[in-house]
């Protein structure tokens, strides 16, 4: 009888020549392997689940995003855009769940208003960066200090 050699790897995570024979995870794979650790599971335990090896999937944790600040964090730590941000996902969440007809009218127009304001703080962070970059050093002279 003969053997097989078959690999056994995460479902959609092929093998590529590009990636030098190692798995090419996705973007969404790695998104989610990463909040299924912070979903207080231990990196060894999603890694044996996932088929990734501990080093990677902790590697991918330490690259992405922090998790978002709940709705107190971010109130307390007195960043508007992070408290915005924070409304956002708790309106998102609760109009997900589901809720009374006479409540959803009020909640989404919140939640735009939110959406709005949080769009007005990114793009004003934006031409602030553009302008910083584009702005051009001035000369120093050691007879100012």
């Amino acid at each position: 009888m003969a053997s097989s050699t078959a690999e056994l790897r995460a479902v959609g995570a092929p093998r590529s020549a590009k990636s030098g024979g190692r798995a090419a995870y996705s973007e969404a794979f790695r998104r989610d392997a990463v909040e299924k650790v912070r979903a207080a599971k231990s990196v060894s335990q999603v890694a044996k689940a996932l088929g990734v090896s501990r080093p990677t999937l902790s590697r991918w944790v330490a690259e992405a995003d922090p998790p978002p600040l709940s709705l107190v964090e971010a109130v307390q730590s007195g960043d508007r855009k992070a408290y915005l941000v924070a409304m956002r996902n708790q309106l998102a969440e609760k109009i997900a769940a589901g809720m009374a007809p006479r409540d959803l009218p009020p909640n989404v127009r919140l939640l735009n208003e939110t959406m709005r304001e949080l769009e007005e703080i990114e793009t004003r962070e934006a031409e602030e960066s553009a302008d910083a970059a584009s702005a051009p050093d001035e000369a120093w002279d050691e007879d100012d200090i």
